[in-house]
């Protein structure tokens, strides 16, 4: 992992999420990209075009420098604390003309890490619109990350696996994030009691599974519940889970649990922990 964009806005949750993703840079000796989003300013148009990009350029160079203010929290820690400095860019785009999953692909991120709430009675409410939209379009992982999530904390970190062809592939990427952080994954797949349980594929995956990771820190369990919410909010506090991780494309447990029609996408509200998403 090299490349690591974080969105800010000067909220409280993009001050968590900022804070959080500098201590995920230093572990990596990654680049971290810092970028907002900001509403262009309002100008007539009877305005000569030399006045409204000045305008336009004291916006920005506000911005900027509210920006790198923001930054000097965990810049002025590693420097009393005689750690590594993380090498920092900051961008500035408009919002009418862009957003943050394209800029993440124009930039080569490895991950988008972002702040949420963790409050709300929706799923917008608990990750902001906008994050929401990010977790749905980004082509690279996105690591949602709720206020009060402590980086030195994540050391076991669940992968809910839904049995599908990509789930080894992306384990192995997350045994990657893991290792950097000396974090334990444990594969966990829910079987709903409703529905009938295909002990073949369960067979096959775990055998796959424990062929490809036996030298590694991982663990594999399935759990029964009387829904795939409900058993994995079981097994992540039940084990103490400090991160969740999943595989989002359609017809997955994602779908299930934070779609459009789901009525149980509060879960994130309840287990509180950050939640890793990979595309396939």
């Amino acid at each position: 992992m090299k490349k690591i964009l974080v969105p800010i806005d000067f909220s409280a949750a993009s001050d968590w999420g900022f804070n959080y993703t500098y201590r995920l840079a230093q572990q990596f000796e990654a680049e971290l990209h810092v970028l907002h989003l900001y509403r262009p300013p309002y100008v007539e148009s009877t305005m000569p075009p030399a006045m409204i990009q000045q305008i336009i350029n004291d916006k920005e160079r506000d911005l900027l420098r509210h920006m790198k203010s923001n930054a000097q929290a965990p810049l002025n820690f590693a420097s009393e604390h005689h750690l590594n400095r993380v090498e920092m860019h900051y961008q500035l785009e408009s919002g009418a003309n862009s957003d943050i999953a394209d800029i993440a692909n124009k930039i080569n991120a490895d991950i988008i890490v972002m702040g949420t709430h963790g409050a709300g009675n929706s799923l917008e409410k608990v990750w902001g619109t906008n994050t929401a939209k990010v977790i749905r379009d980004a082509k690279c992982p996105v690591l949602a990350v709720p206020v009060g999530a402590e980086f030195r904390n994540v050391k076991d970190i669940a992968y809910a696996s839904d049995y599908d062809n990509n789930d080894l592939n992306n384990i192995m990427q997350l045994v990657f994030f893991a290792k950097a952080i000396n974090a334990k994954v444990h594969c966990i797949h829910v079987n709903n009691i409703l529905d009938s349980r295909d002990e073949l594929k369960e067979a096959g995956f775990k055998s796959k599974f424990e062929e490809m990771f036996k030298d590694l820190q991982l663990s594999f369990s399935v759990h029964s519940s009387t829904s795939v919410e409900e058993g994995l909010e079981t097994f992540i506090r039940v084990n103490h889970m400090h991160m969740l991780s999943m595989l989002t494309h359609k017809r997955t447990v994602w779908d299930r649990m934070f779609g459009e029609k789901s009525m149980t996408r509060e879960m994130a509200m309840r287990i509180k922990v950050p939640i890793l998403a990979f595309h396939n």
